[in-house]
């Protein structure tokens, strides 16, 4: 198995867009989660 090096530019491109993409997804439906049966 051989290793890949990462530059710290694409390191921080990648967690960048995770971290916009997982607050955009948790913010956009606020009480989506919070509904129960009715």
């Amino acid at each position: 198995m051989t290793t890949q090096t990462v530059s710290r530019r694409a390191f921080l491109q990648v967690s960048a867009l995770a971290g916009g993409g997982l607050l955009i997804g948790l913010y956009g439906r606020p009480g989506a989660g919070a509904q129960g049966p009715q």
